[in-house]
């Protein structure tokens, strides 16, 4: 399955969702995988079981949270580990949804809705009309708890909240390793 990331490329593909319970969830593949190929496009990948979607690191290059002016792999790497760490966080919170960027486009946002309860978390792709540009992976925080607007363009899948953060950071650690 291939996700258009570019704005320009037109706004991200529909399809219904449906909700699939996994008791203990066995991934392959790091939820949120960075393919450096020198061009900031088609280079960050989004996996869960049964949906993948490649977006682009454009923005996260241009950033200037972190580094400013720097648009460097090494600045792409710190501010996708940032937004892990963000991630975690959120989900940690005391809050009983939360929306996670992962794909900052002309046009839209693409995110995961996370629905928090005690112990599990529903996390379901989709994404948002809120430009890409209107806010930096630095800092997610005027975004996690305001979007209104939310698609959904996958299945939802249930992970143990214990399990989520656990999967979020084996994928921030996977980044440390990661040379060009």
């Amino acid at each position: 399955m291939r996700h258009a990331s570019c704005g320009a490329r037109g706004a991200p593909p529909l399809a219904m969702a449906h909700h699939q319970t996994l008791g203990s969830v066995i991934m392959d593949k790091p939820i949120l995988k960075y393919v450096y190929n020198g061009r900031g496009h088609e280079d960050l990948i989004l996996s869960l079981p049964n949906y993948e979607r490649v977006a682009d690191t454009y923005y996260f290059a241009l950033d200037s949270g972190i580094r400013a002016g720097d648009e460097s792999f090494e600045k792409v790497r710190t501010i996708i580990a940032s937004l892990l760490a963000q991630w975690n966080n959120a989900v940690s919170s005391r809050e009983s949804v939360v929306f996670l960027p992962y794909d900052f486009s002309d046009e839209y946002t693409g995110c995961l809705r996370v629905l928090i309860e005690d112990k599990v978390v529903h996390v379901t792709p989709g994404f948002s009309k809120r430009e890409g540009w209107s806010f930096s992976p630095s800092d997610i925080s005027g975004y996690v708890h305001s979007v209104s607007d939310f698609r959904t363009d996958g299945p939802s899948i249930s992970f143990s909240r214990e399990g989520w953060i656990d999967r979020v950071m084996e994928a921030a650690m996977l980044l440390s390793s990661l040379e060009t």
